[in-house]
């Protein structure tokens, strides 16, 4: 499989229906994919990744437009490092901004949400190797 990726491979690579992804573009939550020539997106890695964070982002309670900034901030901070063993932390509180820590850091105030990267990233890349 190619590093271009549909709605619908995006979707069954992360675990979400393609409506929920389609919904997000239809609202401007995501800013990420292109448009092809025929009007269809497409998704690189990276972006898939994003979706893969703002999914579960927006599972425990993050509103999808700062899910999806927020997970683009944590990709790109990790960059090409995907099975390194680092966690997301983000905050449920509007105006704090996202880190990136050791997934085996110790554990943080439990009004934060704490995404271990390296396993939600593998099961990405397993998918792909399919």
């Amino acid at each position: 499989m190619s590093h271009d990726f549909t709605v619908g491979d995006a979707s069954r690579l992360i675990g979400v229906e393609p409506s929920r992804i389609r919904n997000w573009q239809q609202h401007k939550f995501i800013e990420f994919g292109t448009r092809g020539i025929t009007g269809r997106y497409r998704f690189t890695l990276r972006d898939v990744r994003c979706l893969a964070l703002m999914a579960r982002l927006v599972d425990r309670g993050i509103e999808p437009s700062r899910a999806a900034k927020h997970a683009e901030t944590i990709v790109d901070r990790i960059g090409s490092r995907s099975a390194a063993p680092y966690a997301a932390v983000v905050s449920p509180e509007p105006g704090m901004s996202p880190c990136v820590i050791p997934e085996d850091s110790p554990p943080l105030a439990e009004t934060l949400i704490v995404i271990p990267t390296a396993p939600l990233f593998r099961s990405i890349d397993a998918r792909i190797a399919r």
